[in-house]
């Protein structure tokens, strides 16, 4: 049995925390769940965040504040305090988002591929047809993907694909620094 849960906000997030711990931590016991969502959805997963492990959130920025997610789990803990028992968790905020900080961390070389994503996206903007989806950054990372000659057995390793990411960027830093803190020897 894991000795930390850990909560992600979706499946890219999930997929691509995997890889970086894969990459970066030995042996991690953790195991991981998606919110489907933000801070709002924190008391949906209730009883898991009761089991007395450690709980770390890794949510973004751009849809959640640290005040957010205490004020998602004062329920739990107010109930949890009642019983004499005790909520351990941490949180790590993403600055801005997932996405923004998985496209910093793709080779320089790839940056003209990056522009004719933008610019495509900006042109499909432009038409203004309500038959085209908007092209948001989750849609530019998979184009960006899919761009690449990526075997199909290796799209649930993507971010495993050094061709694709440095999972070595300084931008990873502090993530890192936040998962080992939790991940390494518990």
């Amino acid at each position: 049995m894991s000795k930390v849960n850990l909560y992600v906000e979706g499946k890219t997030d999930q997929e691509f925390i995997k890889a970086l711990i894969g990459f970066h931590i030995q042996n991690a016991d953790y195991a991981s769940f998606i919110l489907e969502g933000n801070h709002e959805r924190i008391s949906r997963k209730n009883d898991r965040i009761k089991e007395g492990k450690m709980n770390i959130f890794i949510l973004d920025s751009d849809a959640n504040t640290l005040g957010n997610v205490q004020e998602s789990l004062s329920p739990i803990i107010e109930e949890e305090t009642r019983l004499n028992r005790v909520i351990r968790f941490d949180t790590y905020l993403i600055e801005n988002n997932l996405e923004t900080l998985i496209r910093s961390i793709s080779p320089n070389e790839k940056e003209s591929l990056w522009n004719c994503i933008d610019t495509y996206a900006d042109c499909n903007f432009a038409i203004g047809s309500d038959l085209l989806r908007e092209v948001d950054s989750k849609t530019k990372i998979f184009i960006y993907v899919n761009a690449h000659k990526v075997p199909e057995n290796f799209k649930e390793k993507v971010y495993q694909n050094d061709d694709l990411w440095d999972l070595e960027h300084d931008n990873l830093e502090e993530l890192i620094s936040f998962l080992k803190k939790h991940l390494e020897d518990v």
